[in-house]
């Protein structure tokens, strides 16, 4: 068995899918996000001001790391988290890897006004996740096993991914 790894842009929906297929295959759930911010008893947009994108990715591969040393979890990684070349290799190595592929415009429906998310806040949302998605884009693909339509709600996504597995 190997660990589940959801990759793709903020708003791709990789936290509430990355939940629902822990819920639904009875695996431990583990979101890199939310690692790092207990770890460091601050918010990513914290830590992403405090110390800069730079320690926070560092920060953020150490939280990969240890999510993959159980071959049961199913990850949420960041959003920028296969930017480390090490990182993608790690997670095409050690896991099956599902990249969330959106729109920028869904993805900014789903975010909002970016508030909290350090990479667009103060920003025009659609525009800035646009940049971000076709500045990524080819790095998710070549990361990933598997590449799903997660326009669609988060269970269905999750019911793609769990079709897959069998």
């Amino acid at each position: 068995m190997k660990p589940l790894v959801l990759i793709g842009p903020m708003g791709s929906g990789k936290s509430e899918v990355a939940r629902i297929l822990s819920s639904s295959l009875e695996r431990p759930l583990a979101d890199t996000d939310e690692m790092v911010e207990r770890a460091n008893s601050r918010s990513v947009s914290q830590i992403f001001h405090e110390i800069g994108e730079p320690a926070f990715r560092g920060l953020e591969s150490r939280a990969l790391r240890e999510a993959l040393s159980d071959p049961t979890a199913v990850i949420a990684a960041g959003g920028g988290i296969v930017l480390d070349p090490l990182n993608a290799d790690l997670v095409k190595k050690k896991a099956r890897v599902f990249y969330l592929k959106v729109t920028p415009e869904t993805a900014a429906l789903r975010i909002g006004n970016g508030n909290g998310r350090p990479l667009v806040e103060g920003k025009e949302v659609v525009e800035e996740i646009a940049r971000i998605i076709a500045d990524r884009e080819a790095i998710y693909d070549r990361a990933a096993h598997h590449v799903i339509d997660a326009e669609r709600e988060p269970a269905a996504v999750a019911e793609s991914i769990e079709q897959l597995l069998q």
